[in-house]
């Protein structure tokens, strides 16, 4: 990594991630056993609901708390974009960090609009998603959506 903000970008938020399973062990975690085969990803060894469970609190707490503090720091983390579709003529978006802002844009990116999921917008042709930083001076890489 050639600069500073190149290496904030590139260990931000997921240095929180290692810290939170470097000092917590969940009580669904297994200690290592020889022998024992598991698959990238996959695994029948633990809890697959308690583990999503506390991706949820951990991902809610770091969307809705830890990244503003990054901001405050002036740390330019890495925003993840939202995942988008277009259903019946109606935008549908998500974000795995719950808390973060989706914007989306009909103009090809000139002006963009507070996505509101209880009142999912009316579109048309290709639409554009991004997301933004709580301070809302950062944001996403904008990616296309059509129908």
């Amino acid at each position: 990594m050639r600069t500073d903000p190149q290496m904030e970008y590139m260990i931000f938020p997921r240095a929180l991630s290692v810290a939170e399973r470097a000092w917590h062990r969940a009580d669904w975690e297994l200690d290592y056993q020889a022998g024992r085969e598991y698959k990238g990803g996959e695994t029948r060894f633990v809890d697959g609901k308690k583990l999503a469970q506390e991706w949820q609190v951990f991902a809610n707490i770091l969307g809705q708390r830890e990244l503003a503090k990054l901001d405050a720091g002036g740390i330019r983390y890495r925003l993840p974009v939202p995942g988008a579709r277009i259903d019946g003529g109606r935008l549908e978006a998500n974000i795995a960090l719950p808390g973060l802002t989706i914007e989306y844009s009909t103009d090809g990116g000139q002006s963009w609009q507070r996505y509101d999921d209880a009142a999912r917008p009316a579109v048309q042709g290709e639409v554009q998603v991004r997301s933004a930083s709580p301070d809302g001076k950062r944001f996403s890489r904008a990616e296309p959506v059509t129908a």
